[in-house]
């Protein structure tokens, strides 16, 4: 009887502990770049101000300590960033770290790059200085490495969890998944709009409110560059290979939402098919 009984204390307090443990959350949204991050951060942080929340896209020491050095010091804020990401985890020893990631179309991410880091890329003091034909020139010649390789290179140098051993739920557009560091959510850009408020709430039972993206292309300069770029660019036949044929593509996307990017930036002149 007396065995029973401390059975029975036991598993309630087992069971509340896990209650407040779940409570007691800290976010790190940790993501390439230009895949729409910001709007998740902005939300969770402006509606959960009690979670201790930080936005960063670089964590693995490599890229920290011997590769963002070199590039443009306009970009070397990453390094402070992650910095304090890493004091924010270490000063939050009892929360679960819940990480939320995202993934995006690898052209489409690119073009809005350069309608964030032009200063980086082109050092003009306006993007209005730049033409249509240097940004043509630009993408050309881009081989979208950074996007490509960014869940080996970053997220599972500094996770240790290797996306492209979990399967990725396309239909709902994210997954869910439990690793010994972290809680991990994935949501494509695609997928905001529609699976965002479900995909948050299962992940971690924060109920969130859809307002209007903190960083959109109507709050940057050269937005009319932007939108001639996105309908009048096209991919050669090797590059659509490169970026649809890649296995981060394939592992996040459908046959079918490949077939219509490859005609997208083909303007209808090229499908699926003849990548093979």
């Amino acid at each position: 009887m007396f065995t029973t009984r401390v059975k029975e204390k036991f598993s309630q307090w087992k069971t509340r502990y896990s209650k407040w443990r779940e409570k007691k959350q800290l976010f790190l949204i940790y993501s390439m770049g230009k895949v729409g991050t910001t709007t998740v951060y902005s939300l969770i942080k402006n509606q959960y101000p009690e979670h201790p929340i930080i936005q960063v896209h670089f964590m693995s020491d490599h890229l920290i300590k011997s590769v963002i050095p070199t590039w443009d010091p306009t970009l070397h804020c990453n390094i402070l960033i992650a910095q304090k990401a890493y004091e924010l985890i270490d000063a939050h020893p009892n929360h679960r770290l819940k990480i939320i990631t995202m993934v995006r179309e690898p052209m489409a991410r690119e073009i809005s790059n350069i309608f964030e880091n032009w200063k980086a890329i082109f050092h003009v003091d306006s993007i209005s200085d730049l033409s249509f034909s240097q940004l043509k020139e630009y993408l050309d010649k881009c081989d979208h490495q950074y996007a490509l390789n960014w869940f080996d290179s970053e997220f599972k140098s500094y996770i240790g969890f290797n996306i492209y051993n979990h399967s990725f739920n396309k239909r709902r557009g994210y997954s869910i998944y439990r690793a010994r560091k972290a809680d991990i959510l994935i949501i494509r850009t695609e997928n905001i709009n529609t699976s965002l408020i479900e995909a948050v709430c299962k992940f971690c039972g924060l109920k969130l409110e859809l307002s209007d993206s903190a960083n959109t292309i109507e709050q940057k300069q050269g937005k009319e560059l932007y939108y001639k770029l996105k309908e009048e660019y096209a991919l050669s036949l090797e590059k659509l290979k490169l970026l649809y044929e890649s296995r981060l593509v394939r592992h996040f996307y459908t046959h079918a939402e490949i077939d219509g990017f490859v005609r997208r930036w083909s303007h209808g002149k090229l499908n699926i098919k003849n990548l093979r």
